[in-house]
């Protein structure tokens, strides 16, 4: 199989995963993920460079390698939505910080890492994750909508914790 042959089989892989996530079938979404992770891993050229020299396999272009890691990229995104459906929060924050190592201005995993860790009680890490995706997209709704959520447990915490301070002090 061509390394173009491969992409095509990821790329077809990761759309059934969509599939699957959208009618909420979240385990087979993550297997459709993982395989098409296993067919795009391993793909750029420098892995290959004996097999390319050779002239047994067809070099891949600069846009076959940008198509590849946009795909791989995707796939690690979406699994990232799978784990929070599934409230698996800390395998969500490791798939987002994969993407964040490639991409550190990837808005929707800088949200996402912001949606786990709010759904993880996380919350001054969850805050600066979805600062830094606003900061990117000032005008995504659901950015500052959670952001907000953030924030507003932030203040009941904070509440809650001064509360518990003056009825400890009144006894």
């Amino acid at each position: 199989m061509s390394g173009r042959e491969k992409l095509a089989t990821g790329k077809q892989l990761k759309d059934q995963g969509n599939e699957h996530f959208k009618a909420g079938r979240i385990k087979e979404a993550l297997g459709m993920y993982n395989q098409a992770l296993l067919y795009l891993n391993g793909l750029d050229n420098s892995s290959m460079a004996g097999v390319v020299s050779s002239g047994l396999i067809e070099p891949l272009t600069a846009d076959d390698k940008a198509e590849i890691d946009a795909t791989i990229l995707a796939c690690w995104l979406n699994m990232a939505a799978c784990y929070i459906r599934q409230e698996r929060y800390t395998k969500a924050v490791d798939f987002c910080d994969k993407v964040l190592k490639k991409d550190e201005n990837n808005v929707k995993a800088h949200f996402r890492k912001g949606q786990a860790l709010l759904k993880s009680n996380n919350l001054d890490p969850a805050e600066q994750s979805l600062l830094k995706a606003a900061k990117l997209a000032p005008t995504d709704l659901g950015v500052r909508e959670t952001l907000e959520q953030v924030r507003t447990r932030i203040r009941e915490l904070e509440q809650k914790s001064r509360d518990e301070l003056r009825a400890r002090l009144k006894m």
